[in-house]
């Protein structure tokens, strides 16, 4: 997951396609937003910046497997 450059609330999402996670507008464009399931993608997205900090800072030997 990443953000998308100059949109500083929308970040682009990896699975077996690229989709877009918005979080001003709490949406994904996930093929599981049909059945409702969108949570996890918006909570990876608001967690992302956390998991980028505590990765520099060498405290999450886990996190490069979500970048």
């Amino acid at each position: 997951m990443h953000r998308v450059e100059g949109l500083p609330q929308v970040y682009v999402a990896r699975g077996s396609e690229n989709y877009l996670v918005d979080l001003e507008r709490e949406s994904c464009a996930c093929p599981d937003r049909a059945k409702g399931n969108t949570r996890e993608h918006l909570l990876a997205a608001l967690l992302l910046p956390e998991v980028i900090r505590l990765n520099a800072e060498g405290g999450w030997v886990g996190a490069p497997s979500l970048l």
